[in-house]
């Protein structure tokens, strides 16, 4: 990380709204490895209007966006990277990341998520 990416690695500790979630990484097909990890410090933010209209996938206003700390994702294992069809897990909620990508100085995984039906 750059000096400016480390100074602001743990910015995201400061907010009242963050949530402990489970990272539910899926790797190699239908029958492959699954891999929790836990994060502490996960943000569940509205959707940006330019997000609401993703690849033609519909998208509805209930869906959101997490935001996941590098730094909590890649201290569990140091190759976790983040991945479309991935889970996020917050208590009774599941959610599957359709849209990824890192921000902040790469120190924030941003993730398009929809609501997976009970």
């Amino acid at each position: 990380m750059s000096d400016l990416s480390t100074l602001i690695a743990d910015d995201q500790d400061v907010f009242d709204d963050t949530e402990a979630v489970t990272l539910r990484t899926r790797r190699g097909g239908p029958d492959g490895t699954e891999t929790d990890v836990a994060l502490a410090n996960a943000r569940r933010l509205p959707l940006r209007r330019n997000e609401q209209q993703f690849s033609g996938i519909q998208i509805s206003s209930d869906d959101i966006r997490w935001l996941l700390k590098d730094n909590e994702v890649v201290a569990d294992v140091s190759t976790t990277v983040v991945r479309e069809g991935d889970l996020i897990l917050a208590g009774s909620e599941v959610w599957k990341i359709v849209g990824v990508s890192k921000e902040t100085f790469d120190t924030l995984w941003s993730c398009l998520c929809v609501k997976q039906e009970a």
